[in-house]
Formats: structure tokens, sequence, C-alpha cells
């Protein structure tokens, strides 16, 4: 009796041991086969955002053309491109939650940025829509540099295809615009100050 039932328990155990083996050999593949996946979804992106980078770098040089020459070169952008893994953004959905997280918000960043850039086209002089613009083009544009350096990083990509002067190219448009709006600012309240003076004052009334 005890002999079958140890044989039975032999049994068992190496069904067991099998099926536990099974579990694991498929889990295993999953989540080697969902690794495979999300580095294939990263390089995808990194290379969208490298493409974005350029394209956006090269719309700023044209502005900064077309300023310095008064428009005689270079030409003017009133909008900043999507981001082609805005078309299927299940690419995004299959990194780690905090990148995918930034990722989105980057979107959300350069789409608040053309509206921006929108309504200061509609509502104010031309200068300052230009200023807007660039300004905005160049917020963004780091956002999206420090992402792709970072991805890059943990793909192992070390290459940087982004000089050093041109990253503090636009830290100075952001720069440059902060102190644009200082400037108005300050001239504004000059100007409702000189007219607050000019006003006729109202004459004392005896009581």
């Amino acid at each position: 009796m005890i002999d079958v039932l140890s044989s039975h328990g032999d049994a068992a155990i190496n069904i067991l041991c099998a099926v536990l083996g099974a579990v694991l050999g498929v889990s295993g593949s999953y989540w080697l086969e969902r690794r495979r996946q999300r580095q294939i979804a990263r390089a995808q992106i990194v290379i969208h955002l490298r493409r974005w980078l350029k394209r956006t770098l090269y719309q700023m040089y044209d502005i900064q053309t077309w300023v310095g020459s008064d428009g005689a070169g270079g030409a003017l952008y009133s909008k900043l491109p999507n981001f082609r893994f805005e078309k299927s953004l299940d690419q995004v959905a299959l990194l780690e939650y905090p990148m995918a997280m930034k990722l989105f918000k980057l979107v959300h960043k350069k789409d608040d940025a053309n509206v921006e850039a929108k309504n200061a086209i509609e509502d104010e002089d031309g200068d300052v829509a230009v200023d807007v613009f660039r300004y905005r083009s160049a917020q963004v544009w780091l956002r999206a540099m420090r992402l792709y350096n970072r991805m890059s990083d943990q793909l192992g990509w070390l290459d940087r295809p982004f000089t050093d002067g041109q990253k503090t190219m636009m830290e100075e448009e952001v720069e440059r615009f902060q102190k644009l709006q200082l400037k108005r600012a300050k001239s504004q309240r000059k100007i409702l100050a000189f007219f607050a003076g000019a006003a006729p004052k109202q004459p004392k009334t005896e009581s």
C-alpha cells in the first residue's frame, strides 16, 4: 500500500514539475517577447524624435534668417510639425509607464504651443507672433531633446546628432523671449503710469 502511494506521489510530483516548467517556459517567452517589442518600439520612437528635432531645428534656422535679413531670406512658420509616432500611439503604450507618460505630455506640449502660436497670430502684431512661435518651438524642442537623449541611452545609442551649440541656441531663444516679456511689461507699466499722471485731476468739492 505504501509502495502504491509512493509511486502515485512520484507521478504527481512529476506532473506538477512538468506543468510548472511549462508555465515558466510560457511566462519566460512572454516576457522575452515583450522586452523585444519594447526595444523595437523604443528604437522607432527615437528615430521619429530625431527626425522631428532636425525638422524643428531647421525651422528655427529659417525664422532666424528671415528676421535677421528683414524677410530677404529664410522663411516664417506658424506650426510645429506632428510627431510620427502620434499616428500609432500603440508604440508609446509598449514603453515603461513613466516614459510613455512623458511622451504623451510632449505631444500635449506641442499641441498647446501650436494653439498659442495661432492665437498670437490672430491677436498680436507680427513681431510678437514670431517671438511667441520661436519661444514655444524652443521650449518643446528642448523637452523632446531630453527624452531623445534618455531613450537613446537606454538603447545604447551613444551618438549625439545635435551639438551643444544647437542646444544653447534653443536655450537662448527661451531666455530671449522671457527678457522681451519683462521689457514689454515694463513699457506697459510706464505707459499706464503716464496716462494716469496725465489724466486731469478732479476739483475738490467743498462740503
